[in-house]
């Protein structure tokens, strides 16, 4: 399932795609993404968690980045987004802690996104 929405300066694209029990997955998978410009984020999520807080999560991490960078137009393409690889492992270990989805309000998406960027410094 794919739909498309208009988001800052850029449209961004989104979907779900189950996986199946394969070689490269012992067990069945749920594959979330969103593209925006030339870049598509990932989260390979299990079967029972929460999609609709991984899907906020990657709408919120990418929303951070483009406020840190203050450009709307963040990332506009993949060797821009590789170039700051470790800005985006300080966003992301912020945001997502050990790897565990937060549920978060806006006031706490704010505080964790003020901690990235005094970490990014």
């Amino acid at each position: 399932m794919k739909h498309t929405r208009q988001g800052r300066a850029l449209t961004a694209e989104d979907g779900v795609v189950p996986i199946m029990a394969n070689e490269l997955f012992q067990t069945n998978k749920v594959v979330l993404w969103e593209q925006v410009a030339r870049v598509a984020f990932v989260l390979v999520l299990e079967p029972h968690e929460n999609r609709l807080l991984a899907a906020n999560f990657l709408s919120r991490f990418i929303s951070g980045l483009a406020d840190h960078y203050r450009n709307p137009m963040f990332p506009a393409s993949p060797k821009e987004l590789l170039s700051k690889s470790e800005d985006l492992l300080t966003m992301l270990h912020q945001m997502l802690p050990s790897g565990q989805l937060l549920f978060a309000n806006r006031a706490f998406v704010r505080h964790l996104r003020q901690t990235a960027s005094q970490n990014l410094r």
